[in-house]
């Protein structure tokens, strides 16, 4: 296991129900992770700016055009970070438009604590393998100049 592995992973949770990021929270130290919360998308947006952020996990209900502008922003190069929605509704509609957005995964309320562990474990996978592969074609890429210079 990387170094990079065995540091604690961040994880923003974006919720406007107290309660709630409390439960998430607690189940979530449970694994290892660094949690940090957030109740509002402007809070978010500065701690996604400030910090290293891993994983967003966005439990609040927002207009469409609200959620779409945040994971823009979530996303975007300034922030990087993948997104996991919770969402009370199952509709096939919404998850399809969450996704053509850009977010990891999304899970219907109420969820499973291993359900979303299990989704925060394949993103941190799928974001390692990704950096390392980008690792090796820049390797293999600086070998096959070099051969090409010989």
């Amino acid at each position: 296991m990387t170094a990079q592995r065995l540091a604690k992973r961040k994880i923003l949770i974006l919720d406007n129900d107290n309660e709630s990021i409390e439960v998430t929270r607690t189940e979530l130290l449970k694994f290892g992770y660094e949690i940090l919360e957030a109740d509002s998308v402007q809070e978010a947006h500065v701690k996604l700016i400030q910090n290293k952020i891993d994983v967003v996990i966005i439990d609040i209900e927002l207009t469409h055009s609200s959620r779409k502008q945040l994971i823009k922003k979530i996303l975007s190069q300034e922030c990087g970070s993948p997104a996991i929605i919770l969402m009370i509704s199952s509709d096939v509609l919404t998850k399809d438009r969450a996704y053509s957005s850009g977010v990891s995964a999304c899970l219907s309320k109420p969820y499973n604590t291993a359900s979303l562990v299990s989704r925060i474990e394949h993103i941190l996978y799928s974001k390692e393998n990704k950096s390392s592969l980008s690792r090796k074609r820049n390797t293999t890429d600086i070998h096959s100049n070099v051969k090409n210079i010989s």
